[in-house]
Formats: structure tokens, C-alpha cells, sequence
């Protein structure tokens, strides 16, 4: 089936084709004028919500945002069952402090039934910034895992890495589906790209401008709550139609969201954000009473 792919031939398409070039995918472009503003036109913002280009269209399916759909069609393309020997389970070191991104791995860890145990990094005292911590890290940034020989950082790079290595082990994160997959990398996706930069620039204007010794922007923090009231819209369409982000199950993509909202319905004292939707507040009431999410919340932590 000859794969449909929408946007104009730049930057973000561009990633996909030349993945469905590399894998042998035959396709067919389909023009989308940003120019012109077709990818606000209603019959596009059926496709993709958020109004930004690539989506592709794989005969009854469909699916948005670049990197969700070339991870899709790599998946796709390779032998899905690859009798893995997991071997022995080791205790895997969470470096940072239990803090928003750390516990983004600490609940798919523990949704998992991994081992772990933290090493806490004071970011106040500048401990990311050492020479022995850019070693692991050399962006300076929390959290990094270690597991034996092997090191990793970027928590949506982590969470992917556990809920694939251990697929077989506790919940299962990814769908059982590649279509089911690609939809938790989209929303995965949707998170760190929409969600994320206004939920973020709230929690360091609001919640860490004076432990960081700087005054709280209020018209940042307006615009940022203004945009990342938009994106909720969009969710509580989404959510309309199905239980979860990305389906009728539990997934990735719902559980990157639980920590920076939780600041946002606990200290940030702006819980109205996702009451006022019912299809986010019945979403987050359900998410964040998981007993691995009341696990993290009982850790000690930063904020």
C-alpha cells in the first residue's frame, strides 16, 4: 500500500521520506501550503490536531509528528519477534535529583518491576555542572541511568529503552500493536513538543525562580498558561475519544505526562487547568491514582 505523506517537502517530512526511502516504503506525497495556512484548514486539523506537518496516512491509519512516524516504520519493517535473553536484572542507578524528569523514569521503572536505587545530583549546588557528572551527561542535564556497563540520558530515552528491553515484564507501555505503537510515539511526541515548553516554563517561573536567584517573568508565565491551555483543548478532545492518550490503555505517552502535571494541579496551585476539562480531569484522576505514581510521590523530593 502506497503511503500518503502530507506537508511540504522541508525539514520535517523530509525525515520521514528519506526513512521510507531507506526502508523501501513506496509513497506519494501530498502537498500541504503552510504558506497559505493550509494546515490550519479544518479538513487538515482532523489529521493532525496541533496543525504541523509531516502526517502520513498508511491506509486506515494515520499517524503525526516526524519522529513518531520513523520509529513506526523502523519498527515495522523489523522481525518482530526476536527472542531477546534479557539475562540477569540489575539494579539500575537513577542519577538527579526525585524531581520532575528523574521521576519520569522512576515511575516507567517501577511500572516495570525494575530495580533501582537514586543518586541524588543538587542541581541548586551545581552538581550537574561537575567534571565527573559531564562525564555522563555532557549537557549538564538530570537524569542519566546507568545500568552495568551501559549509561544513558534524556528520560523519554530512558522510559522507551526500559518498556522495550522489558516488554515482556510488568506493564506494557508500548501497545501490543505497531500501530498501537506508533500512536504512544506520537503522543510520546505531542508531550515533549507541545506540552512540555509551557508546562516547563511555568514550573522554573513559578516554581524555581527563587531558589535559581531570578524574578518570576508574569508575562511569560500568563502566555505560557495561555498556550498550554490551548494544547489541553486539544487533549480534551483527544480524550473524548478514547481513555488514554493514545488508546484504550495505559501507555508511554500518558505516563511522561504525570510529574510536571503534578506540579501543575499541586504547588503551582493551578489544578483548575485540568478540573475545568472533563475528559483531562477524569484522565488525570486515573493516571496519577496508579500505585506506581503514589510510589514516586512518596520519595523524598526537590519540589
Amino acid at each position: 500500500m502506497v503511503v500518503k505523506v502530507y506537508g511540504p517537502v522541508y525539514a520535517s517530512p523530509k525525515r520521514v521520506i528519506v526513512c521510507l526511502i531507506e526502508k523501501g516504503i513506496e509513497f506519494e506525497t501530498v502537498p500541504i501550503d503552510i504558506i497559505k495556512g493550509e494546515h490550519n484548514l479544518p479538513e487538515f486539523l482532523q489529521l493532525q490536531p496541533f496543525g504541523a506537518v509531516p502526517v502520513i496516512q498508511d491506509g486506515d491509519y494515520t499517524l503525526f509528528e516526524s519522529r513518531a512516524i520513523i520509529r513506526y516504520y523502523a519498527e515495522k519493517e523489523r522481525e518482530r519477534e526476536r527472542g531477546r535473553e534479557l539475562g540477569t536484572i540489575m539494579v539500575v542507578k537513577v542519577y538527579g535529583p526525585v524531581c520532575a524528569c528523574p521521576k519520569r523514569v522512576i515511575v516507567c521503572l517501577i511500572e516495570k518491576g525494575i530495580e533501582f536505587e537514586t543518586v541524588p545530583i543538587d542541581i541548586i549546588k551545581g552538581e550537574h555542572k561537575l567534571p565527573e557528572y559531564l562525564q555522563l551527561q555532557p549537557f549538564g542535564a538530570v537524569p542519566v541511568i546507568q545500568d552495568g556497563d551501559y549509561t544513558l540520558f534524556e528520560s523519554r530515552a530512558i522510559i522507551r529503552y526500559y518498556a522495550e528491553k522489558y516488554k515482556s515484564q510488568g506493564t506494557e507501555l508500548l501497545g501490543k500493536t505497531i500501530e498501537e505503537r506508533g500512536l504512544v510515539e506520537q503522543w510520546l511526541e505531542a508531550e515533549a513538543h507541545n506540552f512540555h515548553p509551557h508546562i516547563y516554563n511555568l514550573t522554573i517561573q513559578i516554581l524555581f525562580s527563587s531558589k535559581m536567584g531570578f524574578t518570576a517573568d508574569e508575562k511569560l508565565i500568563q502566555e505560557s498558561e495561555d498556550k498550554l491551555g490551548k494544547v489541553l483543548d486539544i487533549y480534551e478532545d483527544r480524550l473524548s475519544k478514547s481513555k488514554y492518550l493514545a488508546g484504550d490503555f495505559f501507555s508511554l505517552a500518558d505516563l511522561s505526562h504525570l510529574p510536571f502535571t503534578q506540579y501543575l494541579v499541586g504547588p503551582m496551585g493551578k489544578e483548575y487547568m485540568v478540573k475545568n476539562r472533563k475528559n483531562v480531569s477524569a484522565w488525570w484522576d486515573d493516571i496519577s491514582s496508579r500505585p506506581s505514581w503514589k510510589k514516586v510521590l512518596q520519595l523524598p523530593t526537590l519540589v
